[in-house]
């Protein structure tokens, strides 16, 4: 009989962890949701700036610090791979913001629509990838983005 209440605690004691461990990963993916829209939201303001290619630096920058705060809560490291796959992926919205500012008002309208989603996407696309315990490799990060599609 001793036995079968030891086995009950453990599976009690289990149980128990198991719905922590899953409320604490509820938490951080909430967290984590929320600097991805803080960040999403500061890159269309910046986005606005009517002058064509003088954003880029902020907006990268802005990227840049989302995925530090995003890898640091997950408790891994932002590297360079990561940084070279981000700043490659930014080359082609980024040119085609700054044609579009040429055309005054809409040009201004349409970077911040751009700057804010290529950074929500970026930081759906890190967040996917660090919830799945993978490397930041190209096809886990089409993998991940694929799955932001799907579930958006």
């Amino acid at each position: 009989m001793a036995m079968d209440d030891l086995r009950a605690q453990i599976t009690k004691e289990r149980e128990a962890q198991a719905l922590e461990h899953s409320r604490s990963q509820a938490l951080l993916r909430e967290k984590a949701k929320e600097t991805i829209n803080t960040c999403a939201v500061i890159a269309a303001l910046v986005g606005v700036v009517p002058i064509p290619f003088s954003d880029s630096p902020l907006i990268v920058i802005t990227q840049l610090v989302m995925l530090k705060k995003l890898t640091g809560s997950y408790g891994r490291s932002l590297g360079f791979s990561l940084v070279l796959i981000l700043l490659s992926a930014m080359i082609g919205p980024e040119i085609f913001k700054a044609l579009l500012k040429l055309i005054p008002v809409l040009g201004s309208i349409v970077g911040a629509l751009v700057a804010g989603t290529c950074t929500w996407l970026v930081g759906r696309t890190a967040l996917g990838v660090l919830e799945a315990g993978q490397p930041f490799t190209l096809r886990n990060l089409k993998a991940a983005l694929a799955d932001v599609f799907k579930e958006e």
